[in-house]
C-alpha cells in the first residue's frame, strides 16, 4: 500500500482488464465525482492501465495503513 505526494483529479477502476473506469473530481481532486467514463475499448482499457502503473509506481510505500476516518 502507498500513497500519492500529490493531489489528483482522477480515479481509476480496472475490471478484469476488460473495463476501465475514469472518474473525474473538481480541481482540488476533493468532493463529488464531475464526470465519469466507463468503457471496454482496447485502446482506453489499455491506456487506464498504464496510467494506473504509472502511479503505482510514483506511489510512496505507507508506513501503516490508514484506517476510514483517514488516520
Amino acid at each position: 500500500m502507498g500513497y500519492l505526494e500529490e493531489s489528483l483529479t482522477l480515479g481509476i477502476g480496472l475490471y478484469n482488464d476488460r473495463k476501465v473506469a475514469i472518474g473525474a473530481y473538481n480541481e482540488t481532486g476533493e468532493g463529488d465525482h464531475i464526470a465519469m467514463l466507463l468503457s471496454s475499448n482496447d485502446a482506453l482499457v489499455e491506456w487506464g492501465s498504464d496510467l494506473y502503473e504509472a502511479y503505482r509506481t510514483a506511489a510512496v510505500p505507507a508506513e501503516k495503513p490508514v484506517d476510514s476516518t483517514g488516520k
